[in-house]
């Protein structure tokens, strides 16, 4: 295989003959699958009737099930390709891409305690898979791309800027890359009000009174009191 690189405790291809090995793909379907894919991206009813066909011809191939979550996707029926989705997770528990989009679900709906559930709770791609040790780009970076919204999303900065700076040396001008930048700006700026409103609470403030302003008199005061009346005459001064 071409395209390799190592990176970190596995390997990571560029090679599509390695991403069509680990999702099973037999060397007759492979020719096909540019095409298929493009027809997912249309999606639209006609569309969506071949692609259920090449999954009767090949149910154990999830990409092609995947397809078909996008064409139901772009067809603007988001909950049935949620749950073609889940079907692919729960029949092909193994294919990574099922599992990133039932985790990208549950951040969409903000259940981000059930993401661990789904990738695992270390958000790291080979304790996912411990027996695989070469990975296709676009897997490492879709795992990376979900590690680093959801670590922004429960406030785990240094999490996700570790997770940043690999998929910035792996995939440095990748449109994920770039797109998942704006997350860790806005989880700092969050964090950095937070801890404003914190230092706001436990901030002493003081009270100031306000007297009543002294008035300039040229002509002696009435003293009810002889002493006072006898210092302001005399001072404290003694002969």
């Amino acid at each position: 295989m071409k395209n390799r690189f190592k990176e970190y405790k596995y390997t990571i291809t560029t090679d599509p003959e390695d991403l069509n090995a680990a999702a099973g793909i037999p060397e007759e379907l492979y020719r096909q699958m540019y095409d298929l894919h493009k027809r997912a991206l249309k999606g639209g009813k006609k569309n969506i009737e071949k692609l259920t066909r090449y999954i009767r011809q090949y149910p154990g191939v999830p990409q092609l099930k995947n397809f078909l979550s996008v064409a139901w996707m772009k067809t603007g029926n988001i909950e049935k390709a949620r749950e073609i989705n889940r079907y692919i997770v729960q029949e092909h528990p193994d294919y990574l891409f099922g599992r990133l989009n039932l985790a990208f679900e549950y951040y969409d709906k903000e259940q981000y305690e059930k993401i661990p559930e789904v990738v695992g709770e270390m958000m790291e791609i080979q304790e996912l898979y411990p027996d695989r040790d070469c990975f296709h780009l676009s897997e490492v970076i879709g795992f990376y791309r979900l590690a680093i919204m959801y670590f922004c999303a429960i406030g785990n900065l240094e999490a996700a800027e570790s997770r940043y700076e690999i998929l910035r040396e792996i995939a440095p001008s990748h449109p994920d890359t770039e797109e998942v930048y704006p997350y860790i700006m806005k989880a700092y700026l969050k964090a950095g009000l937070k801890r404003m409103e914190e230092e706001n609470k436990t901030r002493i403030s003081v009270k100031t009174v306000k007297h009543n302003k002294v008035i300039q008199r040229e002509t002696k005061p009435d003293f009810i009191n002889r002493e006072i009346d006898w210092l302001y005459e005399n001072g404290l001064r003694i002969e």
